[in-house]
């Protein structure tokens, strides 16, 4: 009788527990999300497009000002995306790495140069992403939040003290 037990509750974690993680699933083509970094230092952990000023960092929160905390998400090939700032403010809003340079801002269009406004998502467990971008250029690749110092960048890899290249995707209702 106890092994029924242990296995419907063994069933119950596996199936339903996933389901229930509001948000953490695989990315929906122009679904709305937020990116929380998932580095192990404390600062502000919110991916955020500042439009009017072409730049990208990490707020401390989804809410008040902080609109550029909402990114739709385009795929343009199995697993490759467009992350489009929907900030409420008139600027630039795709996100680009800049790999020759190992940073990031706002590019105007995904088209011309901005070959770095591609990003393959990587899932590393459910709801977390790896971003890699997927510019022409050699340099650094990974979409790295630097907790402590509330920016962003472009890292050489996704391991050692480079925690911060997780990111939790977190659809927007």
């Amino acid at each position: 009788m106890n092994w029924i037990k242990i296995s419907a509750f063994l069933l119950l974690l596996i199936v339903i527990n996933p389901l229930m993680m509001s948000g953490l699933a695989e990315l929906e083509n122009g679904g709305i999300y937020h990116f929380k970094c998932m580095g192990h230092l404390d600062g502000n952990r919110w991916l955020d497009g500042v439009t009017q000023e072409n730049r990208v960092w990490l707020a401390p929160t989804t809410t008040g000002g902080y609109t550029g905390t909402s990114w739709q998400v385009i795929e343009v090939e199995p697993g490759i995306y467009h992350l489009k700032c929907m900030g409420h403010l008139e600027g630039n809003r795709w996100l680009d790495g800049v790999t020759q340079e190992n940073r990031v801002w706002l590019a105007p269009t995904t088209t011309g140069g901005y070959t770095g406004t591609s990003w393959q998502a990587i899932e590393v467990e459910p709801g977390i992403y790896h971003l890699k971008c997927m510019g022409h250029l050699e340099g650094n690749r990974w979409l790295d939040g630097v907790t402590q110092e509330n920016r962003v960048w472009l890292a050489p890899t996704t391991t050692g003290g480079y925690t911060g290249t997780s990111w939790q995707a977190i659809k927007v209702d």
